[in-house]
């Protein structure tokens, strides 16, 4: 009865784990879970890296660490909603950030270099060619800052380089 038992035990886990490993669904170049990046913009804490992950269908979550050259460590976090199907490889997509967002710079009788935070909200896209592994992304971004009062510019743009996972 014990050797029958065992056997039985060996073979529902061997087949069971087979079964399961078919079941899974392959994942291309173009239908990835996230990416990571660097670039130089908002999503990218203004000079840095940038992680995505898909969370919910085409909903992406995305934290930026980046550096703003001058004063401090830039920090954004936010939400990508990809307007296409994940696995082609022309992704349109709207963004929602909250963040570092602005840099500015006087040049007046002491030297005053000041990174400021708020929302960024725009439009843009990532391509991941077919069959390689690195891809690019470019986004348009309207910001709104918060802790600023006097003019400064409204709309930023944003490059980067991608590596799928």
């Amino acid at each position: 009865m014990k050797p029958a038992a065992g056997i039985l035990t060996l073979s529902l886990f061997l087949f069971s784990s087979h079964g399961f490993s078919q079941g899974l669904p392959e994942i291309s170049n173009n239908d990835s879970r996230g990416s990571l990046g660097i670039g130089i913009g908002v999503p990218y804490g203004v000079l840095g890296l940038n992680g995505d992950l898909r969370m919910l269908g085409n909903l992406e979550a995305s934290v930026g660490v980046g550096t703003t050259m001058y004063d401090h460590v830039g920090i954004e976090g936010g939400l990508r909603y990809v307007l296409t199907s994940s696995s082609d490889p022309f992704k349109p997509r709207l963004s929602c950030f909250y963040g570092t967002n602005n840099i500015v710079y006087f040049d007046l009788n002491e030297d005053l270099r000041r990174d400021y935070s708020g929302m960024a909200l725009g439009f843009g896209f990532r391509y991941l060619p077919p069959g390689l592994k690195l891809g690019c992304d470019v986004d348009v971004l309207y910001l709104i800052p918060t802790n600023y009062s006097k003019q400064i510019p409204n709309v930023a743009l944003s490059f980067g380089l991608r590596r799928p996972f």
